[in-house]
C-alpha cells in the first residue's frame, strides 16, 4: 500500500435514459455497478487519503435538449427518471467507495446534455448535473453520521470548469465540448491557460469528456490531459461521424508529488 494517495474517479458522459444497439437502463446500470466493484477491488489495495469522484458531464441524455426526433426517442427514460436514476448511481458511487478513503471530494461541471433547454433553446444558466449534485449533497448534509465528504460545485452555474488542488496537483475538470472536436482540447485549454484568472492557468491535470473517446495527452507545456471514455452503451451517430469509439468505462488516476500517475480506464 502507499500512504498518502489520492484516487481520482472519472465518470463521464453516462448519459442516463439513452438507448443504442438494443442496450439501455438496465445495461447501464450493470456496467457501472461491475466498473464500481473493479475500483472499489483496487481501492483496497492501495491506502486512499483522498478520494475525488468527479462527473465530467453529460450524466443524463436529456430529453428536451434537442428538437432532433432521433434524440427525441432514443430514450427508455422519461427526463424525470433519467435525474432520478443519476442520482441513483451516483449516490451508489460515493456509499460504495467513500468509507475506504480517508476523505471524499465529489464534484461536477455543466455540459451540453445537461443544459436546461426546451424545444433546444437555453433556458438560462441552469444545468442538470449541477443540480443532482446539490440535492446529492444535500441529503448527505442531512444525515446524522459524518461521512467525510464534500461536495464542490463550479462557483457559477455558468462556470465551465471546476478546479481542485490535491497532494500539490492542480486539476481542472471541463466537459470539452466547448472545444468542438477532440484533436481541438490541447490548443483550447492553451488559449484558457492564457487568461491568469483562468484556472488552466495553474492547472497540472486537465480532465474532460464528451467525445467518447479515451485518450492521454502529455503535453509540451507540462500539463497532462486525461480525455474520459463514455460508460453509456456507446453512440452509433458519433463513430459514424468521426470514426472514433472506446470501450465504455471510468478513467481513474493517483496524484502523487503534484503529478497524475498510474492512469487507466476501468472497464466491465
Amino acid at each position: 500500500a502507499v500512504g498518502n494517495d489520492a484516487l481520482v474517479v472519472c465518470i463521464s458522459d453516462v448519459q442516463m435514459g439513452k438507448t443504442n444497439a438494443g442496450r439501455g437502463t438496465d445495461d447501464l446500470e450493470h456496467r457501472f455497478d461491475a466498473i464500481l466493484a473493479k475500483i472499489l477491488c483496487h481501492m483496497t489495495e492501495t491506502d486512499i487519503h483522498e478520494l475525488i469522484i468527479a462527473d465530467v458531464g453529460d450524466c443524463i441524455e436529456n430529453v428536451e435538449n434537442h428538437t432532433s426526433v432521433a434524440q427525441i426517442t432514443s430514450n427508455d427514460l422519461s427526463l424525470p427518471e433519467q435525474i432520478r436514476m443519476w442520482q441513483r448511481l451516483m449516490t451508489k458511487a460515493i456509499i460504495t467507495l467513500a468509507p475506504y478513503a480517508d476523505h471524499t471530494t465529489c464534484l461536477t461541471v455543466p455540459s451540453n446534455h445537461g443544459q436546461w433547454r426546451r424545444n433546444g433553446q437555453q433556458m438560462g444558466d441552469a444545468d442538470w448535473g449541477i443540480s443532482s449534485m446539490r440535492a446529492i449533497g444535500d441529503a448527505f448534509d442531512l444525515r446524522p453520521e459524518d461521512w467525510r465528504v464534500d461536495f464542490k460545485l463550479p462557483t457559477h452555474d455558468w462556470d465551465i470548469a471546476n478546479a481542485i488542488t490535491v497532494n500539490g496537483c492542480n486539476i481542472v475538470f471541463t466537459h470539452g465540448h466547448h472545444a468542438r472536436r477532440q484533436d481541438n482540447i490541447p490548443d483550447w485549454i492553451m488559449r484558457q491557460a492564457s487568461t491568469p484568472s483562468n484556472p488552466y492557468a495553474r492547472a497540472n491535470v486537465c480532465v474532460s469528456g464528451h467525445f467518447h473517446n479515451a485518450r492521454v495527452v502529455y503535453s509540451s507545456n507540462g500539463r497532462t490531459l486525461v480525455e474520459c471514455p463514455t460508460i453509456d452503451g456507446g453512440s452509433q451517430y458519433y463513430t459514424d461521424s468521426t470514426g472514433e469509439w472506446s470501450d465504455p468505462g471510468m478513467a481513474i488516476f493517483h496524484v502523487r508529488n503534484g503529478r497524475a500517475t498510474d492512469i487507466r480506464i476501468i472497464t466491465e
